[in-house]
């Protein structure tokens, strides 16, 4: 979960939280924001994301070895300005700025363009294929 601060001149003025579904599938997000009456929140009404993924208690059980597996972690990132009307930068660093992404576009997207994108484009360097 991320708790996104907005500030202005140094005055928090809201509190809004980041889409917490990054991380699991479509169907596995679930609802996690309540209402100041208990009720679950709509994304309408909280005019923000509702979702967050979830670890049943015993998937959980069984990963958790230390003691500390399945702890809630709230990262806070912070936008607006300070005091001094600087800037906050944090908030371009939260997980949803980032696009969702397999491994293989993440490691084919930060290649150099001299690297082949296929293998017919690869010159064969074995010497033994070499006529």
């Amino acid at each position: 979960m991320t708790a996104i601060i907005d500030v202005k001149d140094g005055v928090v003025t809201g509190i809004t939280w980041d889409d917490g579904c990054l991380f699991c599938a479509a169907n596995d997000c679930q609802p996690t924001l309540y209402d100041f009456e208990g009720n679950l929140a709509t994304e309408e009404e909280a005019r923000q994301p509702i979702g967050g993924c979830g670890v049943l208690t015993p998937e959980c059980a069984a990963l958790n070895e230390n003691g500390v597996g399945c702890d809630l972690l709230i990262y806070t990132v912070w936008t607006g300005t300070d005091s001094q009307g600087k800037d906050f930068r944090s908030s371009a660093y939260r997980f949803s700025a980032f696009p969702a992404q397999s491994w293989t576009d993440r490691i084919s997207q930060n290649l150099p363009d001299w690297v082949p994108q296929s293998t017919e484009e690869v010159q064969d360097l074995n010497p033994l294929n070499q006529g």
